[in-house]
């Protein structure tokens, strides 16, 4: 299911603004055949109902507790998550920028506040230059270590 709710794509089973975390997990659980789309949508659902009474249920446990997945799947699951997490982050744009020293951690968080603000969907490296944070240039080295990073170069 790769296009979560997050990426515009389909959001499958979960609803709009359903935290990106929960979404790779469930993606994973799906991906890997230990959960049918059924079953995630009937926990997620539990999810939501027991956040309305105040719980903060994650959903693996909710899985387990339905015998849907076992503790060692959980914790499976949780393992490639952390991973893609991590080289998810890794090749950030913004990420990257702050790595070549070319911003720092708040304009970076400034500049995805404003994306998240808008009406017309802009790409942060646009938002950069409009802001005179950064040149073409500096976006396009960016962009270039952006793939090498993702090993396309």
């Amino acid at each position: 299911m790769p296009g979560g709710p997050r990426e515009g794509g389909s959001s499958g089973p979960w609803p709009r603004g359903a935290p990106s975390g929960e979404a790779l997990f469930g993606q994973l659980m799906l991906r890997d055949s230990r959960v049918t789309e059924s079953q995630l949508a009937e926990c997620l659902a539990e999810q939501r109902a027991r956040r309305l009474r105040g719980e903060r249920p994650l959903l693996g446990e909710i899985l387990r507790e339905k015998g849907y997945a076992t503790g060692d799947e959980v914790q499976s699951i949780l393992q490639a998550q952390r991973r893609l997490s991590t080289q998810d982050r890794d090749l950030r744009f913004g990420t990257i920028a702050v790595d070549l020293g070319l911003l720092g951690p708040r304009q970076v968080e400034e500049a995805l506040a404003y994306q998240e603000g808008g009406e017309v969907h802009r790409r942060l490296g646009e938002i950069l230059v409009g802001k005179g944070w950064l040149t073409e240039a500096q976006v396009q080295a960016v962009l270039a270590e952006q793939e090498r990073r993702r090993g396309v170069v």
